[in-house]
């Protein structure tokens, strides 16, 4: 099984790239979208026997966007403790995020 998160948060505006993203947000801004994010990946997973169950492994999690390493290090491992964390992981689990040179950090390449 694999999961997508979207994090619509971008250092700028690329003509070329056309999903949900602004580069018009601050601290208050991503801290209320991780919230929501996992909100509804909780009612999902009440609501959703295959994730709830654990009998189906999560193989690989991409974070897209935007660009999620605009995200903090405490809402990103917010974020992935709150949906990979809450999931049964395959032995060779994968997790992939874009990031952008400017704003990855050790710290969050860490979390």
């Amino acid at each position: 099984m694999g999961m997508y998160i979207h994090v619509p948060f971008c250092g700028s505006i690329c003509s070329y790239f056309h999903f949900s993203r602004t580069a018009d947000h601050g601290p208050g801004d991503r801290r209320r979208y991780v919230d929501g994010v996992l909100a509804e990946f909780e009612l999902r997973r009440s609501a959703c026997a295959v994730l709830s169950s654990g009998k189906r492994q999560l193989a690989t999690c991409y974070l897209g966007g935007g660009t999620p390493s605009e995200l903090e290090a405490d809402l990103m491992a917010r974020l992935l403790e709150g949906t990979v964390g809450r999931l049964s992981l395959a032995a060779d689990f994968e997790l992939t995020a874009e990031a952008n040179p400017e704003s990855l950090t050790e710290e969050l390449a860490a979390s």
